[in-house]
Parts: C-alpha cells; structure tokens; sequence
C-alpha cells in the first residue's frame, strides 16, 4: 500500500470550494500520504472545478478526462484564478509535500514507473467515489519488439456510399505521401483495428509505404468501379490432395499467427502420437528434420493436419465454410471440415489408411498425368488391351487427367501417348515431386496405383477398421460435393464406412464435382485452403465463371502469409467481417495506433441555409419589417404560349431558363434555385431578377477552350430516339424543342449536334437554340451508371451556370454542344455537373460555361398540388392510400423459404400458417423478458407440438447456417414503450437484425407484424403515443436500407385487432401475392383497417 502512494503523481480533487469543504479535504489528503511523498517529489494537488465550475453529476468525468490529458502532457494544469497571493494561509501543507500549481506544473516521474494519479468526486448526501489510474507504460523505457520491414500487413478502408470511399482513399493517399515512413506498419494497424468498417471497401496487402501509395493510386485511377461484385460471400472451402507438400510449408504462418501455432502444434501432436512421424518438425521446416515430407505415408499426414489446422484457424477469424469440396485425400479433412467426422478420429484414419493402402514393391504401380480428352485416353487403353490394367483416376479437367494401375501397363499408354505428341508426364509421387509446371493437369493422389485395381489388397483391412469405428462418422453440417460421386451430397447425410472404401478405389471426378458447385448459386467464392495453390490453378480451366476463386496460400518460394493477407483482402472488400483485431493480435510485433484520416462526410445542404449566430450580443427587440415578396406578372405573347405547349413538365407548361433570360434582358444574378409555374395561356409567373430555373454566374477570367482527342472512332452513338426517350412520363418535348439530333461520345468528350429548323419569331428561336444545350443533360446521365430507380421516381434539372458567357450574340441553326468528361458526381448522384462549350460545325466558339450543374428532384416536388384552404396546415402529416383488397392472385414464390422462424410472445397459429405454406421446417422462438428459446415445430399443424423450450439462443445461429429462412416478427401483443417487455423486446430485435445480416444463412422474407401502430388519418385518427410496434416498424425501415434488401422481401404488416382466421389468412395471402408480382416496387409498409360501422377491411 505504500509503495502505492508512493507512486501516485498527483491527485485531481473534487474542489468544494468553501472554506469548511476544502480543508477537510486537505486534511483527508494529508491523513492517507503522511509518509508517502518528499520535498524532490512532491504530491501534487489540482481540480479542475476551478476553470468549468461545478457539473454536479458529471463532475467525476470532468477530473477523470483531466487526469487523462495530464497523462498524455506529462504536466498538470494549474487552478484558475489562483496566485501566490489568495492562496489561503489555513491549508496545511508541512504534513505532506504538498503542491498546488497556480501554473502548469510538470510530471515528475519516479525511474521509469508509469504515472498514477487519484480522481476524487463527491456527490450529494454525503456520497463519495474515486478512481486511481495508471499511464500506460513509458514507451520510452519498453524495447518495442522489431519487425521485420518486409513482411506485409493488411491495409483496409471502407465508406457508407462509393463516393464517400473514393473521397477517402484520396484523403490517405494525401495523407500517406506526407507521412513519414517509419509509420507505415501503425496506419495499416490503425485501419483495421481503429475505425468502423462500412459497406463499400477497399483493402490491399502491402510491403511497404511506397506499396501502400501505388495501390491508394491504382484504386482511384479505377473510379466508382468497385473490385468486387460481392455482397454477401459464401464460402467453399477446398482441399487438394498430396503433391501440394513441402518441408516447411506452414512456417510463415506459424511464425507471424500465434492461434494457428497452437492449433498446428495440438493437431501435429496428436498425428506424430499415433504415426510416429516428427509431424510438426516436417510442417516447420526444422533443420535438423531428417525425414522425407514427401514420402506417401508421411506426406498424406501432413497434408491433412495443416488443412485441418488451416481451416480451424479461418474459422477463429470469423471465415466459415458453408460447403466443402476436396480432391483424393482432401475429402477428408472436407469432412472434418463439414462436420462428419472429429480431427482426432480423421487422424486416426488417415494413418490406417496411409499404412493399409501402402506401395507394394513386389507388385509396382505407376501413374501419369495425360492432357487429352477421355476418349481419345481410352482410346489408348483399349487399342492397348490394357483396360484390366489401367484405368483413369483422376477427371481434373476436359483435357487434364491422370491414369493409374500396373506400371508396365501405364509405360505402354504412356510411350504410346508420347508417340503421337500428347503431352505426357509420369507421376513419381515416391521419389520426389514433379515440376509446379505439371500441377494443373496433374494433382497426385497419393501413390502410384492409387485409384485402381491395384490397392484392392489393402481395402479389406481398411473396411473392417472402418466398420470397427462406425459410430465415428457424423452427419454433414454442410455440403459436401463428393469428388467421388461427382455430386452434392446435402447436410445432415453420413459419409459411411463403404464411402471411404469406393473413396480409395474409384476415380477422382473433381470435374464433375466443380461443376456441381458451379451450378450451386447459394455459393459464390471458392477458397484453396491448401498449402501450395494447386487447385486454384486447376480451377482456372473449369467452367465455374460466376463463383470468385481465392487461396490462401501462394508457390512454394514466395511469402506465404502475403497469399493469405491479400485473399483476406479480397474477402474483406466483399463485405465479409473478418475478426481483424484477432489477427493483428496474434503477431508478436508491438503495433501502435496513431492518429489516421478521419471519415469523409459527404455533407448535404437543407433548408434553412441561414443560421443565426450563437454569439450575437443580444439588443433592445425592433419590430422588422416583412420582405416584399411581390410577384410581378408578366404578360405572356401568344407565339409564346402557343410554343410551351411542346415544353412540359408532368402535363404543365414550363417557360425554360433562357426564356426568362431574354424578358429580364440577360441580366445575370447569383440567386438560389427556383422553378416557377404556373397555369397558361393567361399569364406566367416570375420574380423579377431571377432566371426560371437555377442562377448564373459570370465568368471570372478570360475563357480559354478545352482540347479533345481528335482521329479516333466514337464509343457509342445515341440518336434522336433514344435521347428523348430517357424523358419519357417526366418532361414532354414536342417538336419544337427535339432538337438533338444525336449524341456521340468519346472517352473524353460527348457531342451533340443540334438542329433547329428556323421560324418566324427569331427570339423564339433563340430559346429553342439554347433550352437543349441545358436540358438536354437530363438525358446525358444514360451514359452512366445510375440507378434505375432515379429516372423512374424522378429526372434531372438544371440549378446553376458558373462561368457562363456568349461569345457570338447570334446562334446558327445547325451546331454542336460539346460536353467534355468526366461527369462531377455528388451526394450519391443526386448533383452533376460538367463543363461545356457551343461550337460552330466549323469549330468556332459560340458559347462556354466552365461548370454546369443539374439536380435531381422526385416526382410531385416540382410540381404540387395546391394544398386545401378549408384544412389547416399542419408541420408533420400521415398519409396514405386507401385501397380496396382486390381478387386474390395464385402465389409462385420465386425462392422457396425452406426454413420459417417465428418470433413473438407466444405461438400465434392463425398467423403464422399463412406463411408456413411452402415451408419444410419452423422454429418458433419465444421473446420473452429474460432469454431467448425456441423450439422446431411441425409447419403442417402447429397446435399439436407439445415440445418444451429447450434450445439455447446462441445455438440458433449454427441451425440456420445455409438455409433460405423466412423470418416473421409478431409484436401484436406488446405493451407501450417504458415498460419491461418493452425494453426486452428491444434487445430481441436488434439481436434478431444482426443475425440475419451476419451473412451465414439467406434471409429469403423479413415481415415485422404489428397491430395499430401505423397512424393512417382520415378516418382512421393517429394514436397519442407511439407504440412499441410503430417503433419496431420504424426500426425496419433502418434495417431495409442498412441491409440492402428490397421492399419485397423486407415490409411491414399492421392489422387491426380480433380478425378472423379467414381474414388473416386472405390478407398475408394477398400480401404475399403483390410482393411476387410487383418485386421491388411493391409498399413497405400496409397497414389493413375495419371501415366504421362495418365489418369491410381496407
């Protein structure tokens, strides 16, 4: 205890600031360190109270955030207000010395103990609390443990939009070219460990800061284009079988990842136990090893135990396998893998194996890997009358296989083959590996004869060691795609003993197994857990092109963590959540976190655009008078009139931009954007001084025109057509105003060549010249990739012009404005702009504008409906459509939802057996005040389950691993919110949406279903408070955007109380039959209510 106060710094007092208060304090401090403290270290004594006064229940925090920074200073504040003067001659400071600081008093720190320090805090009533704290250890007097500048790191950086990620890469670029080098290694630990990881990725595995920058560099050069079109992966894992070993393949990693030494050191113990093989000596490379790894025996035991340890480790770092796919004696550590067998038991039987089905010298086998099609291979075989003999044992590829049995036999396919200029390689699995060259057509099996007659020998052995332990074989937990049957073999199935007999026999048909899993679209990234790539190069050749292809490891030679880290990468930007704090952890190298780019908000402006100042010195009130907000009417002339009838926006007539422009005599105001309309013919609105859509912007200095690339074909040509196609049921353009003729476009460039056939009323023909130079962008944005939605829901307009100048007064009736490259893309396209010039056909400038600018607006924005004088108005308002429930259309699910789990208070059959329909198993789970339980049930009668609630919640997730699961949400029956069901049902169902967005399981529906929580007016009057069911139902508009599932999938049900079965049953049928025809376009939220007086539903 003594060497304790002996430690503390200082001590940051509560400060009661009263003459009794203080004193007492004193004298406590002066009781506990009487013998603590010298006059060479004095014990000193502050409070921050002095500078923010008293915070009441705060004032704790206020000395702990204090006592943090004095850490961080190495000094302490002095008290505010205080000198050597008012310094009260009552406090005693000869018991202890003691020193309170009127100025910054620095740290005295005693031989290289870390700093300590007490926060005292002192409440009402006689409350009293403090905290004693420690500094971190000096990094000066620690010896850092040094690292290897060579070895990689992972660098990762991510954004909630693509444009916000683009914005952040630029922003470490900057950052990382200014940075010194010797921080490289912390703003790659940083990355990953220090900052939230969001939708949209990047990541990259690096050297190097000069590594770090070009890849920064090369990933902006790319654009909005992201590098990964994934975004939910599921995992295959893959296993290859021997010829993929070498001494010391597992060294890398089990240097650099202390987890998977202990898993490889724990698998290894138990193989060398039961071999006798120095196992982990073999993996590690150790020299003074002098055991052959690529002896059969011994190699087909450290291949399992490093696939084995290898996919065990991924598993810690949150990469699940949700199928497994192996080659030969890769299937086995698949079926560890999968489920269907322990590591332990695995190891037993690939050491029985190894030894039962081992080279017989009197009887020699050879094999040999042939580039040919199987007919012509069989061909061969058969012309040689060595079909008894030989057979093909391994189907890697169209034209990759192996063939195996006696060796003279294989000799003589083999000489025959070489004749005849085939590509031809004998496999010498027991003296040695081939060349890495011969990989991809040649992955060995074990020994030669392997996959033929010529083990049959060994197998009755092996079948009756299997049979002896057939309680060890387990059901699948995931799929498992047989390269022996060339087919899935689903979950919940065994791999019997006589699998693993015919297993050893029969030919691998990895072809066709890969095919299968091509086929399988739950499925859609292909990992190589081996420890040389072998069966991603083999994968390169087969017909799997929509399935993402990774390994984890590279060629025996190169740094094999740097293959690890960059399929981690790839992972990673597909949005799969690594545990990347566990991974950097088990290094032995001492990261520190340093101070890294903070996020790039994409800032939006809303109205209001002015704000008062906060420091405004306030004086005597003065009644303002109002703006005059005076519209001035200008008289429309009929030419005019008769014009707008071809220039429409949603059916009413719009005067364009440069039409106001010539009735305010082209004068140019800086003013906010405004659209003006109004019913014609009789008169047309506008403010005096402000252009009709927009403002502009004079140009600040002399223009200066743009060159383009010149003498080279155009990318693509638009024609008139399909330009005002992308306008069509927004903006009507009659034949007045269809006056681009075509759009073409280069990498740099898009031109569009006007054409307006000349009239009788030159100024009318002006307007007509320049309306498709502004306009006309709202059909250029087909030239990116913009979503849909955003040219159904609503269109482009114009908002601003700066640099804007006429050159030539008069426009010829035939010219091109040119629109130069790339587009300026903001808040989530929503704003563009570019740079433009009007040019003669002889290439003359007519007009340029340095940046125009266009915004898009929804339907009804620009033009709404005028708003009943009768009602008055009202800040926040409900609305909604009444409809009808119209005849019952024949549901066709498109995916059918194998799985339904029902989650509610208790089991409400009447709601759920609409949604049972297609299922073949439910789960209802209870959500209750204290935890989670659920239970399967029956999806054909519920009522007649009497099964208790056993299952642990933490369990549920592993059951639903790979499933299409409907999920249905009931909180019908929930109190308002405050109460305790309340507040449990809350943790409910924020546990519930991170489940389902954990990737491991496809969330085919997600319907929440409430009772009177939706407001809908009229008729129907909007609730007092909200209720626990409209706050869920709020909440899942947030989980539909976060999780980026559509409205068909994810939507919300609110129905009124006491319906019948018949009724529930007709309303989630309907529901459900809208949702398959109307897919994304389908209402998120409906809520069905009883008419009064009436027993109708609408």
């Amino acid at each position: 205890m003594v060497q304790v106060l002996k430690s503390t710094s200082f001590v940051e007092a509560h400060g009661t600031g009263t003459s009794l208060g203080d004193l007492i304090e004193i004298q406590g401090i002066n009781e506990v360190f009487c013998t603590s403290h010298t006059p060479s270290h004095p014990l000193i004594v502050g409070a921050a109270k002095s500078c923010v006064g008293h915070t009441e229940t705060s004032s704790g925090l206020v000395g702990l955030v204090k006592a943090l920074t004095s850490f961080s200073k190495n000094a302490v504040p002095g008290l505010t207000h205080l000198n050597e003067v008012n310094m009260s001659l009552e406090i005693d400071s000869s018991v202890v010395p003691m020193h309170i600081p009127c100025h910054t008093a620095k740290l005295k720190r005693r031989s290289n103990e870390p700093y300590c320090a007490l926060v005292m805090a002192y409440g009402f009533a006689g409350t009293i609390s403090g905290v004693a704290l420690e500094a971190p250890p000096n990094s000066q007097s620690q010896s850092p443990i040094s690292a290897d500048a060579s070895l990689p790191l992972l660098f990762v950086v991510s954004a909630k939009t693509q444009l916000a990620l683009l914005a952040y890469i630029q922003i470490y670029l900057d950052f990382c070219r200014e940075a010194p080098v010797s921080s490289f290694r912390s703003i790659c630990y940083t990355s990953c460990i220090g900052q939230e990881h969001y939708r949209y990725r990047f990541a990259c595995a690096v050297k190097d800061m000069k590594e770090l920058i070009f890849r920064l560099e090369e990933r902006l050069s790319s654009g909005s284009q992201n590098s990964s079109h994934l975004s939910n992966p599921r995992i295959v894992f893959m296993f290859p079988g021997q010829g993929s070993q070498f001494g010391g393949m597992a060294k890398d990693l089990a240097t650099r990842y202390s987890s998977f030494c202990s898993i490889l050191t724990e698998y290894a113990g138990l193989a060398s136990s039961l071999s006798g093989y120095p196992v982990l000596c073999l993996l590690l490379g150790t020299p003074n090893c002098k055991m052959d790894i690529d002896q059969s025996q011994v190699a087909q035991i450290c291949i399992f135990v490093y696939q084995c340890a290898v996919s065990k480790w991924l598993e810690s770092l949150g990469i699940h396998a949700l199928g497994v796919v192996g080659h030969s004696l890769g299937e086995i550590a698949a079926a560890v893998c999968a489920g269907a067998i322990d590591f332990a038991d695995g190891a037993r039987f690939v050491t029985a194996r190894a030894s039962a089905l081992k080279a017989d010298p009197s009887h020699p086998a050879s094999m040999a890997a042939v580039a040919a099609p199987e007919t012509i291979i069989m061909q061969y075989i058969n012309s040689l009358e060595v079909a008894n003999l030989v057979n093909i044992a391994v189907f890697n590829g169209k034209e990759s296989h192996v063939i195996s049995g006696m060796a003279a036999a294989v000799d003589l396919v083999y000489k025959a083959v070489k004749q005849d200029r085939i590509r031809c390689v004998k496999l010498k699995v027991d003296q040695g590996r081939w060349s890495l060259r011969f990989l991809r057509i040649a992955i060995s099996c074990c020994f030669p004869g392997f996959h033929s007659c010529c083990i049959e020998r060994g197998l009755p052995g092996l079948l009756e060691w299997l049979e002896d332990r057939e309680s060890m074989f387990k059901p699948l937990r995931i799929p498992f795609f047989s390269a022996l049957l060339g087919d899935k073999v689903s979950s919940n199935q065994y791999l019997h003993p006589g699998y693993w007999i015919e297993h050893a026999k029969r030919p691998v048909r990895f072809m066709q197994a890969t095919s299968k899993l091509g086929n399988d679209k739950s499925l859609n990234v292909v990992l190589d857990v081996g420890p040389q790539p072998t069966l991603w190069s083999c994968m390169q050749s087969l017909e799997v092109t929509d399935k993402l292809l990774l390994a984890t490891t590279v060629k025996q030679g190169k740094n094999q963590e740097l293959g690890l880290l960059q399929a981690l990468a790839v992972l990673f930007e597909s949005g799969l959540t690594v545990d990347l704090l566990r991974l950097y952890g088990e290094h032995d190298e001492a990261f520190q976190k340093i101070t890294v780019p903070t996020y790039p908000f994409q800032w939006q402006r809303h109205y209001p655009t002015f704000l008062p100042s906060r420091h405004a010195i306030p004086g005597p009130m003065q009644e303002l008078q109002s703006p005059d907000f005076t519209i001035k009417l200008v008289p429309a002339e009929n030419e005019l009139l008769e014009l707008l009838h071809d220039h429409r926006i949603e059916g009413r007539q719009v005067l364009p931009a440069v039409g106001i422009g010539e009735y305010e005599n082209s004068r140019r105001s800086n003013i906010r954007p405004r659209w003006l309309f109004q019913n014609l013919p009789e008169r047309f609105l506008c403010r005096e001084r402000q252009l009709c859509s927009g403002s502009s912007r004079p140009p600040d200095a002399p223009y200066s025109s743009q060159a383009v690339m010149v003498g080279v074909p155009p990318i693509r040509i638009v024609s008139r057509e399909q330009v005002y196609s992308s306008f069509e049921n927004n903006i009507h353009f009659g034949p007045a105003f269809r006056n681009v003729t075509q759009l073409t476009m280069w990498s740099d460039h898009i031109d569009a060549l006007i054409t307006v056939p000349p009239s009788s009323y030159p100024r009318l023909d002006r307007i007509r010249k320049l309306d498709p130079c502004l306009h006309m962008f709202g059909a250029l944005p087909q030239f990116q990739d913009i979503p849909d939605s955003m040219h159904t829901d609503g269109f482009f307009l114009p908002t601003s012009l700066e640099g804007f100048m006429l050159h030539m007064e008069d426009l010829p009736s035939e010219f091109i404005c040119r629109y130069f490259l790339p587009f300026t893309i903001t808040h989530n396209y929503h704003h563009i702009s570019i740079a433009l010039e009007v040019l003669s056909l002889s290439g003359e400038l007519l007009v340029s504008c340095k940046k125009y600018s266009v915004a898009w607006l929804p339907k009804g924005v620009v033009i709404q409906a005028p708003m009943s004088s009768s009602s008055p108005p009202k800040w926040l308002r409900n609305t909604g459509q009444q409809e009808e429930i119209g005849p019952q259309t024949p549901l066709q699910p498109v995916v059918q939802h194998k799985t339904i789990a029902y989650f509610g208070t208790t089991l409400n059959v009447d709601l759920l057996s609409p949604f049972a329909t297609m299922a073949s198993e439910a789960i209802f789970v209870e959500l209750s005040e204290s935890d989670l339980q659920y239970l399967y049930i029956s999806p054909v009668n519920f009522k007649e389950t009497d099964v208790s609630l056993k299952n642990a919640p933490q369990d549920l997730h592993h059951q639903l691993i790979g499933k299409h699961v409907s999920v249905v949400l009931d909180v019908t029956l929930y109190s308002s919110p405050g109460s305790d069901s309340f507040a449990a049902l809350w943790k409910h169902v924020l546990w519930l949406m991170k489940l389902t967005m954990s990737g491991k399981f496809h969330v085919s529906r997600f319907v929440v279903v409430s009772c009177l929580s939706s407001p809908t007016g009229g008729t129907h009057p909007i609730t007092a408070l909200p209720g626990a069911g409209t706050i869920v139902q709020g909440i899942l508009r947030v989980y539909r955007r976060e999780s980026g599932l559509m409205r068909d999938i994810v939507w919300g049900l609110d129905l009124p109380r006491d319906l019948s079965l018949v009724a529930i049953s007709k309303i989630i049928q309907n529901e459900l039959a809208v949702r398959y025809s109307e897919g994304a376009r389908s209402n998120s939220m409906v809520a069905y209510r009883r008419e009064p007086d009436s027993d109708s539903i609408v």
